[in-house]
C-alpha cells in the first residue's frame, strides 16, 4: 500500500470500529438502566475495552504513517 492508502484504510477501520463501540456502548448503557445482564454484556464490556485500545493504537499508526511519508518526502532524491 502506498502511504495515502495506508491513511485510508487506518481512517476507515477506526471510524468503523468508532461507530461500532458508541453503539455497543449504548445498548450496554441501556440494557444496565433495564436491570438486565447476562453473559454477553460481560463480554460487551470486554469488548469495549480493547476496542478503546484498537482505536488510539490505530490513531497512533495514522500519525506514524504520516510522519513516515513526510520524513520520505524530505530526503533528497540521490543522483
Amino acid at each position: 500500500m502506498i502511504p495515502a492508502e495506508l491513511e485510508e484504510w487506518l481512517l476507515w477501520h477506526q471510524s468503523e470500529l468508532e461507530g461500532f463501540a458508541s453503539y455497543a456502548q449504548a445498548w450496554r448503557l441501556r440494557r444496565n438502566r433495564q436491570g438486565v445482564h447476562t453473559l454477553n454484556d460481560d463480554r460487551y464490556d470486554q469488548f469495549l475495552t480493547m476496542a478503546a485500545d484498537l482505536i488510539a493504537g490505530l490513531g497512533e499508526l495514522r500519525e506514524l504513517s504520516g510522519e513516515t511519508a513526510q520524513d520520505n518526502n524530505k530526503k533528497e532524491p540521490e543522483p
